[in-house]
């Protein structure tokens, strides 16, 4: 038994195919009916139940015990083509990062295994940009230095915590890598919240003042949700 979640609009996309796109139809009929598919590996054998949800709220609105009384299947598994975010305001495909990986753990606490893309821990860690802070301290994976700014902290005094932010950044410059120390005025990099798509939500600075600019644009938008960037 298969149950997925994919957003309404599916037929907008002019594409005939894409593999990076959750709104583009071509993208379905590959994993259904292209090679190796379910379609061609077990045909007659399977079913599937789609939810179609044009907004955040109506994830609040599935219930996942119910959802499970309904699959037959000896092995059961889950599928999810949305983009959880921390503005999901943002565009069609973009839903609440909070109510996304609510559904999710309750689906998995009934037994419905995630198969698409990934368990909810790891898709979290990966989607919302988590894991990158701690590996940027190992060499072997080539992570350039990161660092992470809390909204309240910078909410309470904005310039102290970007210079918080970017001298970290440099002690990580030269602790792992042993560069020269920079002037904090000529210091580089780039601003970037977790939980964005398409490269949004990146924007480069250079200095302190240029920090705290790209910080405030971020944390900034009265659609967002996002407690660190």
């Amino acid at each position: 038994s298969l149950l997925v979640l994919r957003w309404y609009d599916y037929w907008s996309d002019p594409e005939r195919c894409s593999d990076y796109s959750t709104l583009n139809d071509g993208y379905f009929v590959d994993l259904l009916d292209g090679p190796c598919s379910v379609g061609k590996l077990l045909p007659g054998e399977y079913e599937i139940y789609t939810i179609f949800i044009r907004r955040s709220g109506d994830l609040r609105r599935l219930h996942p015990q119910q959802l499970r009384s309904l699959l037959r299947g000896r092995n059961i598994a889950a599928w999810y083509f949305v983009w959880p975010s921390t503005s999901p305001s943002d565009g069609d495909g973009y839903v609440s990062e909070r109510d996304f990986f609510a559904l999710v753990r309750g689906m998995e606490r009934e037994g419905i295994r995630t198969c698409w893309p990934h368990t909810s821990t790891l898709y979290r860690e990966l989607c919302g940009k988590l894991w990158i802070p701690q590996m940027c301290l190992s060499k072997e994976h080539r992570v350039p230095p990161t660092t992470r700014v809390h909204y309240a902290d910078f909410a309470a005094n904005g310039r102290r915590t970007a210079i918080a932010a970017l001298r970290a950044l440099l002690k990580l410059r030269k602790t792992l890598w042993g560069h020269e120390d920079l002037v904090e005025a000529e210091f580089k990099g780039v601003v970037k919240l977790g939980f964005s798509w398409c490269g949004c939500d990146v924007l480069p600075f250079q200095g302190i003042s240029s920090l705290v600019t790209n910080l405030q644009k971020l944390f900034g938008s009265s659609a967002s949700e996002s407690t660190v960037c």
